[in-house]
């Protein structure tokens, strides 16, 4: 079972890096911890970042054969720009924005977060696009932390 300050954490770290990335044109009010707009919903403002959890469930296992109250549990966090679509084409600062956000979780770590001992990126791909609101494009990344923990957090 995934914990709930664990993953809490880790969304307030994923908004610092993102902030720190200082993304021209997006300001800090418009990068937000929330979950993806649904069909019918519509966000406050445009272009914005918004940091969810990753639809995929959390990931729990032993993280060594020899230490069983260790485990290894896998967070994943959506990061995903947000425009609105009657605006859209691909700009040079579109394309610069995800790869901003990309670059600001290269470590294998993420600060403030100490149980975090990898990270990985993946692209931005929703698990059902038909949930979402048709009003906004989304393109982004999904930042999967490797986490170990003792058994019971």
């Amino acid at each position: 079972m995934a914990d709930l300050n664990v993953y809490y954490n880790i969304l307030i770290r994923c908004k610092a890096n993102v902030e720190g990335a200082l993304l021209a044109g997006i300001a800090d009010a418009n990068i937000k911890i929330q979950q993806l707009p649904k069909r019918g919903e519509n966000v406050d403002a445009v272009p914005m970042v918004a940091i969810a959890k990753s639809e995929t469930p959390v990931v729990d296992r032993p993280f060594s054969a020899e230490n069983n109250a260790a485990r290894e549990k896998i967070y994943g966090v959506d990061v995903v720009l947000i425009e609105a679509k009657n605006n859209f084409s691909v700009t040079e600062a579109q394309e610069r924005w995800v790869e901003q956000i990309e670059r600001s979780f290269h470590e294998e770590t993420l600060a403030g977060a100490p149980t975090v001992c990898m990270v990985e990126t993946r692209n931005f791909e929703p698990v059902n696009r038909q949930l979402l609101s048709k009003n906004y494009f989304y393109s982004g990344r999904t930042i999967l932390f490797h986490s170990v923990e003792q058994r019971g957090n």
